[in-house]
């Protein structure tokens, strides 16, 4: 057991001017300010690096003939644009999904309803979660599949995965002006750490589209999604697809882009996840397995409380 004295002297040494210090510096907020537009001009450019994803692939183990698909297909359209939004989006703070709740929004939600009655009774039994919070979720998603994104799946991974690089990595901290005012030490050091984080997430993706590649889908330039590589209605990553969808007539494969299989599938997902109808405090955590926003949970379960309420005052 140490010593009262040794005690001290590690608490002194905690407290020294140089612990101090880097403390303060790293909490230190640096101005972020939009270059001029000949600023702009010089700022670092970055390509993708087909070599090396060649080469992550290859290390990974993937196929010869995966690593063949995704790179014959690989579209260079969008890398810096997909690489900012996947690494240095988090620092813009706004509430996006609770302005989508309103009246009209409700409106769409209920005729969506009407029309995959069936569905989201099936849904419902078989879960045990509230068809208005799968309808809601399905809006918020996708607005019922209008805008599922144009982004090619396959190639946002293969975007992604070159993150760590450290030409990548000193672009991502050139363009922090993008989303915020200023930035500490510790919010560079953050942005650092997401590129390999991000990363890997990408590689495993990749794995799981390999997976589905080889129940013969089509992962070619027609394969659409969002610029975080999520698809369909329910907007769902491969590794999900693999896990959670459902079919609405099994043994069919799950179609994310039906309506009936997509409200079977997001089901599937928060009932898997925790969501519990009778406990409120299982709610917000279930829904944010989906994603990671607790303005995005509320805006669902408010959304759902409209559809709900005006249901009740209807009958």
């Amino acid at each position: 057991m140490p010593s009262l004295a040794s005690a001290q002297q590690s608490v002194a040494s905690d407290r020294s001017p140089a612990r101090l210090a880097k403390r303060a510096k790293a909490k230190t907020k640096t101005k972020t300010k939009r270059p001029s537009k000949k600023a702009l001009k010089k700022e670092p450019k970055i390509v993708p690096d087909v070599a090396y994803l060649r080469t992550q692939l290859e290390t990974e183990g993937f196929s010869k003939g995966f690593i063949k698909q995704v790179l014959k297909t690989y579209e260079p359209k969008g890398y810096e644009e997909v690489l900012r939004l996947n690494t240095i989006l988090y620092l813009k703070k706004s509430d996006y999904h609770g302005i989508q709740v309103t009246d009209q929004a409700a409106k769409e939600v209920r005729q969506f309803s009407e029309k995959n009655k069936v569905a989201l009774e099936k849904a419902q039994a078989a879960y045990k979660v509230p068809s208005e919070v799968i309808a809601s979720l399905l809006f918020i998603e996708s607005r019922f599949g209008k805008t599922i994104g144009n982004y090619h799946i396959p190639s946002v991974y293969l975007h992604i995965i070159q993150a760590p690089k450290k030409n990548v990595q000193d672009y991502l901290l050139s363009q922090t002006y993008r989303y915020t005012d200023s930035i500490t030490e510790t919010d560079k050091q953050e942005i650092l750490a997401r590129t390999e984080r991000k990363a890997a997430w990408a590689m495993g993706e990749l794995k799981a589209l390999e997976k589905v590649y080889s129940w013969k889908w089509d992962i070619g330039s027609g394969f659409r999604g969002s610029f975080s590589g999520a698809f369909g209605m329910p907007q769902f990553l491969p590794s999900s697809y693999i896990k959670w969808s459902r079919s609405m007539n099994p043994p069919a494969q799950p179609n994310l882009d039906d309506a009936a299989d997509a409200i079977q599938s997001v089901g599937h997902y928060l009932s898997d996840h925790g969501w519990k109808t009778e406990k409120a405090d299982s709610q917000v955590p279930a829904l944010m397995k989906y994603n990671n926003s607790k303005d995005y949970a509320k805006a669902i379960l408010s959304l759902a409380e409209k559809i709900d309420s005006r249901s009740m005052a209807s009958e």
